[in-house]
């Protein structure tokens, strides 16, 4: 059985940057997909408003929502069982 991955702060990500250790991220947008950088150590998983633009065919990040099924960041937060998720909303995102 794997060993449970420690859930990094934005503490050690400065700590890291400070001691010159490279941090690996990527932008996950659903569940299987986050689960799979999670497994395969992904230090980082990043889910934000180009959701909108990525999976549901918007022309920009604005009608993108935090509520399903637009608000996908929860189920990649999920999928990421141990791996630390930034979840990002910009000005005019709900």
């Amino acid at each position: 059985m794997a060993e449970p991955v420690k859930r990094l702060t934005h503490y050690d990500f400065k700590a890291m940057k400070q001691q010159g250790v490279k941090a690996t991220s990527i932008t996950a947008y659903d569940y299987p997909f986050a689960k799979m950088c999670d497994q395969a150590g992904i230090d980082l998983i990043i889910c934000g408003g180009s959701v909108g633009m990525v999976c549901l065919g918007y022309e920009t990040t604005v009608p993108v929502t935090m509520e399903p099924p637009q608000g996908r960041d929860g189920r990649s937060q999920a999928g990421a069982g141990g791996g630390a998720v930034a979840l990002r909303v910009l000005p005019g995102e709900r």
